[in-house]
């Protein structure tokens, strides 16, 4: 992946040499060509119109930024320059060719979460590399970084799918708010999103899983999606000392038997 990427190019879904540029282009659906508006309402946006954003599946792909932590593993495993040099430049194209809201990537609150998380292991691999300061050792405006980060979480947490895709949307993106808040520093509202978004994925954790295990939308595919993300809130919450009711692994013991 990361070799790839220095050549702007990448392999995402089934597509492969999919060429992204470098830096990279983030409103270029990848896989079509089709550019898409970085100036309007995420929201407002219709994704669903393939005439407006090309393959949205390729393009919120891209926009997860799930391969910053194959890259990150790259840079552990060769201690190769050009690695961090291309995490620099992901980071620093996103940042100016990403306001807050606007553009197709701040269109749904689970690929905010999704990329906040990419950006939370990132972060952690990296420091385990002697980078004490995470991906604010990267070569990047650390003011608009940690402006964005904030951004990211107030996004989820002003816009859970409570009404529509309340299942495994939902459960990622408390995912993602809890993870957020459990490594980054948001002044006052840290500690009450955290809380706030780990009692809640308690409760969806009892509400969206049967008591043999089986995740209640009875899908082979997101039974295991959901499990990775309560997998991961177990983790962090574990990393934050934060006090873990007996319902929970038991469940993710559950699910990962069925």
């Amino acid at each position: 992946i990361a070799n790839k990427l220095l050549e702007g190019k990448i392999d995402l879904l089934r597509y492969q040499d999919l060429t992204v540029d470098r830096p990279i282009t983030w409103h270029v659906d990848p896989l079509t060509g089709t550019h898409s508006s970085r100036e309007k309402f995420g929201r407002h946006i219709n994704y669903r119109d393939d005439s407006l954003v090309g393959d949205i599946k390729v393009l919120w792909e891209l926009g997860r930024q799930q391969y910053l932590v194959a890259i990150v593993i790259e840079y552990l495993q060769k201690e190769d320059k050009r690695y961090l040099d291309l995490l620099s430049d992901i980071f620093s194209s996103w940042l100016k060719q990403n306001t807050y809201g606007r553009g197709i990537h701040w269109c749904s609150s689970l690929e905010v979460s999704l990329r906040g998380i990419s950006w939370v292991i990132s972060h952690f691999l990296l420091k385990r590399t002697g980078h004490k300061a995470g991906i604010f050792s990267l070569n990047v405006d650390k003011t608009a970084l940690e402006r964005q980060i904030y951004q990211h979480a107030w996004f989820i947490r002003h816009n859970l799918s409570f009404y529509s895709s309340a299942n495994n949307h939902l459960i990622g993106e408390l995912t993602g708010l809890f993870v957020l808040c459990s490594v980054f520093d948001f002044g006052e509202s840290t500690t009450q999103w955290r809380e706030y978004s780990w009692t809640l994925l308690m409760r969806e954790s009892q509400l969206q899983v049967s008591q043999d295990g089986v995740n209640k939308e009875q899908a082979i595919y997101y039974h295991c999606w959901v499990l990775e993300y309560f997998i991961l809130g177990y983790l962090f919450a574990l990393n934050v000392s934060r006090p873990i009711p007996a319902h929970f692994p038991e469940t993710i013991g559950n699910m990962a038997q069925f």
